[in-house]
């Protein structure tokens, strides 16, 4: 706001996975992941809504397949919570915020090819690269392409909804 004096786009793309299995979990891991992932999307989304409201901005936040199947013990309990969250908030804001005509949606990507892959090894990556119909991980570039699209004019009576970018790893 200060260099701009606007805000037209609004774009929280930032997380942590946790581990599973529940049962091992504790309630300081639930809430790192809980609050990096969802909390830290609420806060930057309520800060943001005044100066959207001048721009009828666009509102794009990053969920996961794991927020709609459920997840593994590789990404963990608060992750998958975390990420369905993020798709309700996204819901919700839209039907609130579609009075100011400010647009909020999701992009779902599939595994995406960035260091936060670095924690698995070689077997576990072969087999999310084999459940994947495309045959491979998503990359960077195909995510902010989604944004960017989300955030264009072409996307101006699209809200309330999931962008899948997962190779067809999710199919919903």
């Amino acid at each position: 706001m200060e260099k701009f004096g606007r805000l037209d786009y609004l774009v929280h793309a930032m997380g942590v996975t946790g581990t599973g299995p529940a049962s091992h979990v504790s309630i300081e891991q639930w809430n790192h992941v809980i609050n990096t992932n969802l909390t830290s999307a609420f806060l930057l989304a309520q800060a943001g809504y005044a100066p959207l409201q001048s721009t009828k901005g666009r509102v794009v936040f990053m969920s996961s397949p794991n927020g709609i199947n459920g997840g593994t013990e590789l990404s963990g309990p608060a992750y998958a919570a975390a990420k369905a969250g993020i798709l309700n908030l996204a819901r919700y804001l839209a039907k609130e915020w579609a009075v100011d005509r400010i647009n909020v949606n999701t992009i779902i990507p599939g595994t995406v090819d960035t260091p936060m892959l670095n924690r698995l090894t070689e077997t576990q990556l072969a087999e999310i690269r084999n459940s994947i119909p495309l045959g491979r991980l998503t990359t960077p570039k195909e995510v902010a392409a989604g944004v960017a699209f989300l955030c264009s004019s072409h996307a101006s009576h699209i809200t309330g909804s999931s962008l899948n970018i997962s190779g067809g790893r999710l199919m919903i």
